[in-house]
């Protein structure tokens, strides 16, 4: 590098104009030892040397480093000024943590109006106890030694806790180099010792050490004095670490800024949306490498994307085919185009309601949270720049002729070309959408006016000088940790990875295999990456954000390994040794609904197995509601003074009304059966493993919905809607912080619904033998809805009849779609309209938000259950007593009571419980028509009448206590024959010696009659173990 002459110079500027630190809590100060320079090479992310934990396990920090080049009058940059080049820099850094002191994160497109540490200077704009800013700090030419940054933060304490930001020195060229905080992260108040998180995004008297903030120059020449100020200061951000090497977000925070600064200068649509030519190998194919090389770190991706999917587009074919710009590669083009979706743009917001799907790509949730069918905002799309290319090229309008150098150092670039290449290289593995807040940025970042005029060039990519220190991250997540844990499966899986391939499983095969095969052989190795934290995401609480807080360094990092030239392999490495495979409260039913896609029909088989077990999970626990409403049947209703007459016709509707929900979810037990027999699984019911157990939760809900056999109370009807929830109700429904934490039955029967097609195209199979003769089919009658015409049963034998049957479950449980009616809404209106959806229940005035309805169907013949619970429990309000409940205990157990004859009728009651059970099993087995007929009224329907229901009745009166009646317990029962009718019959034949012993005559007389009706039925053979 020679010498440059101040005269020959027309301005000056900082490079790039913003850099990305990340924190780290390694304290070794070298290089490589505790900490490594981000890549100043687009397309380069080299793992660090001794990779990204030094040896003792911690992880080494991101250094951002920034450069000052000198320009002349054209904008063409003519060097880098540095002490060879002959100058002399004097830097001044000011950053800031504003996270405690800014508004609690609602997300984008709800109000912002509650204060985090709302108890601690409630200004606004004079919170500067909740504030950390260490001031403007300066370091002056090579080798400057280490200024750190360290503020304060005292948030709603009386003392101020010290916390380091980062340091700042430069290297021996006089360059900047930022190294952020250490990834600290607590609590400052003294009832919180341990630490403990207690919100998604806004912990009350909570910091962590994530910053940012201005980068100024001023620059003088050695030999003449001559000063150069700098007219555009750069941004540095000190961020999370990122744990996916060399993996690109499917947009980057450069794509986001290059879209705005296309739009402030062509227009946001139309013919005034100009883009300049697409070529081929710099603008499309990194665009669609992006999915496979997410695949390594996402289930999803690796679903479609992954080496053995479909779309895994490294593959010659595809190669091929996707850069060829004749008409005859076309149709392959077009296919790829048409799954993307609309970018969020006026013209295209009526159809992206449409694409509000995972049919559509990206397959990753948006700025308005979690994906929710309907609800464009819940669907992440790519910037209308990166759209525009790719619709370009779908019209085979595109060149090959230009192949981007691949160079790993910036020096190996041209002078002239440096700037915007360090430009790109330091945002371009930046999370730039989804931004629920985001990781690094937040969705101001989607806003042009974030940005300054990209028509003066060396402006462009920079800030607004509006912004202060701290304000680009105050947003987001605090603690930054917290979010990291909850942002699983459609978030940033190129920064906070899903689904990873642990080291050992590659190193097992690595040389036993050709190089090329490696990745086909760890195709179904994935673990979950988060895997030995709490699992509070699916569980309820706040636990695996805690421990996120606290172990997040000991998590791996995922990096690309030497496996051949084609097919590319992402292993995870350094993940800390004592950091167990399983958390402390492990669930091995939770996995398949949070980290493993759906995506053979072996795992689809599953997931219709576990739907079984979450449709027999609601029938025990309305039951017994249902038989702890006292009929009052034996008290006189003509002496009307006390209300009785008005509560017998109370508890006749409340019964009828649960009993009526209870066939349908009979009928979606049956519809979930159907399916599975139909994809070739054989659907089991009399299973230890998927009987329900009480106290329990719901199996895949997220948080866990608890439930608890309980007597018909208010109370109880309201864990009855919550069960009930319509899907986007759920979504958005809040807690006291404004954050969203619920999940739907519907969302778990949408994963399926959308897994069909897929493996269908993939397996042709699927359908072969879906033995319709076995099925429970409506022209047999074998289950009815409440009202004739309101949906029923459906015999599956294809994908359509599968959805068809599917979407019964859903409609007939939450009610018809949410988004019917959204189509034409403006923006206002459709911001109302969730505003409707996020009250309904608090206020229970269903049908008043457009396309929220009440009923299960387009014919309004029926009411969803959730209405139906809804209307139930006002009832219950008009008259607080309106009907009266037997004092039924909560979750029984037969082997709890004490009087050997309650116990051998409870004993009965689970027997028959498992004789229906078992029941329903079998006819998935029968296809003879006559046989099904005996089966289904000769023990299906004796069973639940003549023998389950009197047994029941029977139970809630027998005291067992102090004002405490026994109940049914739905428990699992062994049957150690193969004629299972004989062992109940047995039981209770035993019931009714010990009440005749004891000279109960009513007892046994009731009992009598039981035992009539249980040798009136149709036997069937089981065989048990």
């Amino acid at each position: 590098m020679s010498p440059i002459d101040p005269n020959h110079i027309h301005h000056v500027a900082i490079y790039p104009p913003i850099g990305v630190a990340r924190v780290g809590n390694s304290t070794f100060e070298r290089e490589d030892e505790g900490w490594y320079y981000a890549s100043e090479a687009p397309g380069v992310l080299e793992t660090p040397k001794g990779g990204y934990k030094d040896i003792h396990g911690r992880v080494k920090r991101q250094a951002a480093k920034f450069r000052v080049y000198a320009f002349d009058a054209h904008h063409r940059a003519i060097g880098e000024l540095n002490k060879t080049s002959g100058y002399t820099i004097d830097w001044a850094v000011h950053v800031a943590n504003k996270k405690g002191a800014t508004y609690a994160f609602a997300g984008r497109y709800q109000p912002q109006y509650e204060l985090r540490n709302p108890k601690a200077q409630n200004i606004v704009d004079e919170r500067t106890d909740l504030i950390i800013d260490p001031g403007e700090k300066k370091v002056r030419g090579s080798n400057h030694s280490r200024v750190e940054l360290n503020g304060e933060f005292k948030g709603s304490q009386d003392k101020a806790k010290s916390v380091y930001l980062g340091e700042i020195f430069t290297d021996a060229e006089g360059r900047l180099v930022f190294l952020a905080g250490r990834g600290d992260a607590m609590s400052i108040d003294p009832g919180n010792p341990d630490n403990i998180i207690q919100s998604d995004f806004n912990n009350v008297d909570w910091y962590d050490d994530t910053s940012d903030g201005t980068v100024r120059a001023f620059v003088t020449h050695n030999n003449t004095g001559k000063k150069f100020k700098l007219e555009n200061d750069s941004w540095v951000l000190g961020s999370p670490p990122k744990f996916g090497s060399s993996i690109y977000p499917p947009t980057s925070l450069y794509d986001v800024i290059e879209d705005a600064n296309q739009k402030k200068q062509y227009g946001t649509s139309g013919s005034n949306y100009s883009i300049p030519e697409v070529q081929y190998y710099r603008d499309i194919e990194p665009l669609l490498l992006r999915p496979v090389l997410i695949s390594w770190v996402n289930a999803n991706a690796n679903f479609v994307h992954g080496v053995e999917g479909r779309g895994y587009f490294l593959s010659d074919d595809w190669r091929q085919k996707l850069s060829d710009n004749t008409d005859d590669a076309k149709i392959y083009r077009q296919s790829v185009f048409g799954r993307i979706r609309f970018p969020e743009v006026p013209e295209y917001q009526i159809a992206r309601t449409g694409q509000a799907s995972g049919y559509f790509m990206p397959k990753l949730s948006g700025d308005g949270g979690y994906t929710t069918r309907g609800d464009p905002q819940t669907w992440v799309s790519l910037t209308q720049l990166q759209y525009e290319r790719l619709r370009k090229w779908a019209n085979g309008e595109f060149k090959t002729d230009y192949h981007p150098p691949k160079y790993t150092r910036i020096e190996d670039y041209p002078i002239h070309e440096q700037p915007d290449k360090l430009t790109e290289a330091a945002i371009e593995w930046v999370i730039g959408a989804p931004l629920y807040p985001g990781i690094e940025v937040t969705w101001n970042s989607e806003d042009p006016d974030t940005f300054q005029n990209p028509k003066i060039k060396h402006a462009a990519f920079r800030y607004s000088t509006k912004f202060k220190p701290g304000d680009i991250s105050m947003s987001m997540s605090l603690p930054w940790q917290s979010d990291f844990y909850e942002c699983q499966a459609h978030w940033w899986p190129s920064t906070r990875p899903d689904d990873v391939v642990p080291e050992a499983e590659y190193k097992a095969i690595k040389d036993k295999v050709p190089l090329d095969e490696i990745a086909a052989k760890l195709n179904d190795k994935r673990v979950s990456w988060d895997r030995g934290l709490s699992q509070s995401y699916h569980q309820g609480g706040y636990g695996g954000n805690t421990d996120m807080a606290k172990k997040w360094h000991q998590l791996g990092f995922v990096v690309p390994v030497e496996a051949g030239d084609r097919n590319p392999v992402f292993v995870e490495v350094q993940r800390s040794p004592g950091m167990p495979d399983q958390g402390p409260d492990y669930d091995p039913a939770v996995p398949f609904f949070i980290s493993s896609v759906i995506d053979t029909k072996e795992k689809l088989q599953q997931h219709l197995q576990l739907a079984l077990r979450v449709e027999l999970s609601t029938i025990p626990y309305y039951l017994y509601s249902m038989y702890s409403i006292d009929p009052k049947e034996d008290e006189d209703a003509a002496d009307d003074h006390l209300g009785r007459k008005d509560a017998q016709e109370a508890a006749r509707v409340a019964r009828f009304i649960i009993k009526g929900v209870v066939s349908e979810e009979m009928l979606h037990l049956s519809l979930a059966g159907n399916v599975l027999l139909a994809v070739g699984g054989q659907p089991k019911l009399y299973d230890e493993n998927v009987i329900p157990t009480f106290p329990g939760t719901l199996p895949y809900r997220v948080p866990p919905l608890p439930l608890n056999l309980r007597a018909a109370t208010e109370k109880q009807l309201e864990a009855f809607i919550t069960l009930e929830e319509p899907e986007l109700i759920c979504r958005t429904k809040q807690n006291d912080s404004g954050e969203e934490k619920y999940r739907t039955i519907g969302e778990f029967y949408q994963s399926i619904e959308e897994a069909l097609q897929p493996i269908f195209d993939k397996d042709p199979t699927l359908f072969a033998n879906p033995r319709p003769k076995c099925q429970f089919a409506p022209e047999k009658h074998e289950y009815s809805p409440r009202v004739p015409d309101a949906g029923g049963l459906v015999v599956v034998e294809d994908v359509k009849s599968a959805i068809a049957a599917l979407t019964t479950i859903v409609r007939e449980g939450e009610g018809s779609p949410l988004n019917h009616g959204t189509e034409h809404l403006d923006e206002a209106l459709h911001h109302r309209y969730r505003q409707e959806l996020s009250r309904a229940k608090e206020n229970q005035k269903l049908g008043t938000a457009p396309g929220l309805s009440e009923y299960d169907d387009d014919k309004k013949l029926e009411l969803s259950h959730y209405a139906t619970f809804i209307h139930l429990k006002k009832k219950l309000k008009t008259k607080k007593h309106l009907w009266t409940v037997f004092p039924v205990p909560e979750n029984p157990q037969s082997s709890q009571y004490q009087d050997e004859k309650i116990r051998t009728v409870s004993l009965a009651f689970d027997a028959a419980y498992c004789y229906l059970l078992m029941t329903i099993e079998t006819l998935w087995t029968v296809p003879d028509p006559v046989e099904r007929q005996k089966i289904v009224y000769g023990s299906m329907y004796g069973t639940m009448m003549g023998v389950m229901a009197p047994l029941a009745e029977f139970l809630v009166r027998q005291p067992v206590g102090q004002n405490q009646h026994a109940a049914p317990c739905f428990q699992y029962y062994q049957f150690t024959t193969s004629t299972p009718k004989t062992e109940l019959q047995t039981l209770i034949q035993r019931a009714l010696d010990l009440y005749t012993q004891a000279n109960a005559q009513n007892p046994a007389s009731q009992l009598t009659v039981i035992l009539t009706a249980v040798e009136n039925l149709y036997s069937i053979t089981y065989a048990t173990v």
